[in-house]
């Protein structure tokens, strides 16, 4: 999760030092990242010698399944700690779906 936030922080921001200001890491940290991730997918996923930073295709898809990654495990913990909230209150759960 911490890698597809850092790349998503990355395109939001329109660059990985602006991203490493929003993430409150270092600009290096950022790189690293990016560069595990890319390592991960064996494809790189930004266009490093052209200005503005723009993705590779395979960048793009990433993108496209990070954000729907991300949206995913929020909506997942969100769930479990409305269910771990109600447990310990004493309420019933609610079915989930």
């Amino acid at each position: 999760m911490k890698l597809l936030r850092t790349l998503l922080a990355v395109v939001t921001e329109d660059g990985f030092s602006r991203a490493a200001r929003s993430l409150h890491v270092t600009q290096p940290t950022v790189s690293q990242q990016i560069q595990r991730l890319e390592s991960i997918v064996q494809a790189p996923l930004f266009h490093r010698e052209k200005r503005p930073l723009r993705l590779t295709p395979a960048g793009r898809e990433l993108v496209a399944h990070a954000r729907q990654v991300i949206m995913l495990n929020n909506e997942v913990l969100s769930r479990v700690t409305a269910i771990s909230r109600q447990e310990t209150s004493g309420a019933a759960p609610r079915p989930c779906g």
